[in-house]
């Protein structure tokens, strides 16, 4: 028709390819659709102590609401309480627990020590795996006695991607200072205000436990005298000798456990290492360690959770066997941050913690009001170790590692009441 306007379908646009999505979640599928558990009514904490205790090795004991569940892990085991029947589907909570057990049978099968049960933890020690060693170049020697190893932890999940059961691996980096604190401070190490760790008697001994674990964060070096470290901040231990007690290795002392070590000669090993963790963390390098691990818990096939009933782990979600070995990540390394302490930006530092030292909070010189009002309440009885710790908080802590100028705008304070 003449002056007729002619419809022409809209072209749809073109679809994305849906993302091949490869994370830290390894999904578990299981052979078996039921299992057989023996139940007992739960009466006391000491009772479920005492049956996991007895029953270690062949079931996995777990409190579930008003009963005890006792699975069987082979079908010799021994019967114990009223045998019921449990579907995998209706109680997933407690068959990924059954998964948590095995992968911590696992973990100890493949020679690792475990650092936590709760959620099975471990630590790569071999010497390959020293990230530090891998940085040190010249200065290996020197930084013999401190390490950075991989650190693992796998957490037994419900669900996850595509609500699949699985496990999330969890990879960070853990250092450690072989070291005692008196060696540190015959190598030159200032360790007052420093937090430190000492074998307590805390934790029970049990021979899969990593030999770290019984140390045990006890308080900051206050003052030391006489080979002794005298502690604050110390609930329980108030002084212990300096060789049976270690630094923690947090981030800004193991940065200046190795500037001690070295002499001073510790940039290029600094950035080293740290191009080394993120060969490690960053993507395609947690991928390649997430992948070489689910293979390893993969390689001896499907593992037996109970009687009856295995799992199988499989390889990172969005990954296929094909392509596991080939798989290229694309990845931006962005610089850290710098953090500024003051309006006009004059004031930075690379680190929070130290620059918070020499320069106060960003906002210090901008105080609205200037001269604040604080009301302490103590008893009396507490009235002057209260008087101590204003003092301090107002004026800071001389010759000490952190808070050494105080609060900002401390001058003209008046006198603390009690």
């Amino acid at each position: 028709m003449d002056g007729a306007v002619r419809l022409t379908r809209t072209p749809e646009p073109r679809k994305r390819p849906q993302p091949s999505i490869a994370v830290n979640f390894l999904p578990v599928r299981f052979r078996g659709h039921t299992f057989a558990a023996g139940v007992r009514p739960f009466e006391s904490a000491e009772q479920l102590a005492a049956l996991r205790e007895e029953l270690a090795g062949s079931h996995v004991v777990r409190r579930d609401g008003d009963r005890i569940v006792c699975v069987p892990l082979t079908a010799e085991a021994r019967e114990v309480g009223e045998l019921q029947k449990f579907e995998v589907g209706e109680h997933r909570a407690l068959t990924m627990r059954l998964v948590q057990e095995a992968l911590i049978r696992e973990v100890i099968a493949m020679r690792y020590k475990l650092c936590a049960f709760s959620r099975p933890s471990f630590i790569s020690r071999y010497p390959q795996h020293d990230l530090l060693a891998l940085a040190a170049g010249d200065q290996g020697q020197a930084l013999a006695a401190l390490h950075v190893y991989p650190e693992y932890r796998l957490d037994a999940r419900t669900s996850g991607p595509g609500s699949q059961p699985g496990i999330i691996v969890g990879l960070k980096t853990r250092n450690e200072i072989d070291l005692t604190v008196a060696d540190l401070l015959a190598r030159g190490l200032q360790v007052e205000g420093r937090y430190v760790l000492a074998e307590t008697g805390e934790v029970r001994f049990n021979p899969a436990l990593d030999d770290r674990v019984y140390r045990r964060l006890i308080g900051a070096v206050d003052s030391i005298s006489d080979g002794r470290l005298l502690l604050r901040d110390a609930p329980g231990i108030r002084d212990i000798a300096a060789d049976q007690a270690w630094v923690e290795a947090r981030r800004g002392t193991f940065q200046d456990t190795v500037a001690a070590l070295t002499g001073g000669r510790h940039g290029s090993v600094l950035e080293l290492l740290e191009e080394a963790k993120f060969g490690l963390l960053g993507a395609a390098g947690r991928l390649a360690r997430v992948t070489a691990l689910a293979e390893r818990l993969a390689a001896g096939g499907a593992v037996a959770i109970a009687a009856g009933l295995e799992a199988e782990v499989g390889l990172p979600a969005g990954t296929a066997p094909a392509q596991s070995r080939s798989r290229r990540v694309t990845f931006t390394t962005f610089r850290e941050p710098t953090f500024v302490f003051d309006p006009a930006g004059d004031k930075t530092h690379r680190s929070a913690e130290k620059g918070l030292a020499e320069f106060g909070p960003f906002d210090s010189e901008f105080f609205t009001p200037r001269r604040p009002k604080i009301l302490v309440l103590t008893p009396r009885a507490f009235q002057g170790t209260a008087e101590v710790f204003m003092d301090r908080f107002r004026r800071g802590v001389p010759d000490a590692k952190v808070y050494t100028q105080g609060s900002p705008g401390n001058t003209g304070w008046p006198t603390a009441k009690s």
